[in-house]
This record gives structure tokens, sequence and C-alpha cells, in this order.
């Protein structure tokens, strides 16, 4: 059974500008990039806050936003570690996966940082056009 949430699109559009609000402010505080990329971050990030966060044309943004990003991540790994996750069982032994995990800079965690603000901010704007699609949809059959 799935669960119906009945907040209206308004709340999720509220959500969605927070959400927004955050990313685009940590994304000014470390300015990722090469000089052309920071240009294109700003390019971005004044498309972002002049509004239309529904607008498709605010994809193109998110997504220019997402690569820079995360090349400048790429590039803050100082190595890597192995840790198991998963779990002893006394007749199989240990059960789970070693899992490769990089080892950040200080700046990598900043960027890794502002990556999650982005998927946050992206799935708080998804759930925003989920439901208009929805409001939509419903309106042609009455």
């Amino acid at each position: 059974m799935h669960h119906i949430d009945d907040n209206n699109l308004e709340t999720f559009v509220v959500a969605a500008h927070h959400r927004k609000r955050l990313f685009v402010d940590a994304v000014r505080l470390i300015a990722p990039g090469s000089a052309t990329e920071r240009s294109t971050i700003m390019r971005c990030l004044t498309d972002l806050e002049k509004g239309g966060l529904l607008h498709e044309s605010v994809s193109g943004a998110i997504a220019a936003l997402r690569d820079i990003i995360s090349r400048e991540l790429a590039g803050e790994h100082e190595g890597h570690r192995r840790f198991f996750d998963g779990h002893y069982d006394p007749e199989l032994g240990a059960v789970g996966d070693v899992i490769d995990m990089p080892i950040l800079t200080d700046r990598g965690d900043e960027l890794d940082h502002v990556m999650g603000l982005l998927r946050d901010f992206e799935n708080a704007r998804n759930d925003a056009l989920d439901r208009l699609r929805a409001e939509q949809e419903i309106r042609r059959y009455l």
C-alpha cells in the first residue's frame, strides 16, 4: 500500500524553494571550479534564484551545476579506505560487502556536503513537479 501525501502543491513548492536557497548559499560559499566554470555557476545560480522553480529550464541549470561540482569532487580524493558493511551470522560467518570509500580532503568534504544539498533540492523539486502533474491530471478528468 502506498502512502498518500495530502500536502498541497504550495507546501511542496515552499519546501523546494527552501532546499534551493540552502544549496545556492552553500555553492556561493565554496565557489568551485575554474574561472570559466565559476562564471557558468553564477549564471546557473542566477537562473535558479530568479524564480520559475518548476520550469523545465531549471533542469539545465541543475545538470550543469551537478556536472561541475562532480568534477571538482572527483579531484578531492586523498585515497580510499575499505570497510565492511554487514553483520556476522553464526552459521554463515561474515555476511555483507566490503566497500571502498574515498577519503576526501577538507574541500572534498565541503563539496560532498553541497552535493547532498543539491540532491535534497532536486528531490524536493521533483516532489513539487509530481504534485503539479497529479493535480493537472486530475483537473483533466473533472
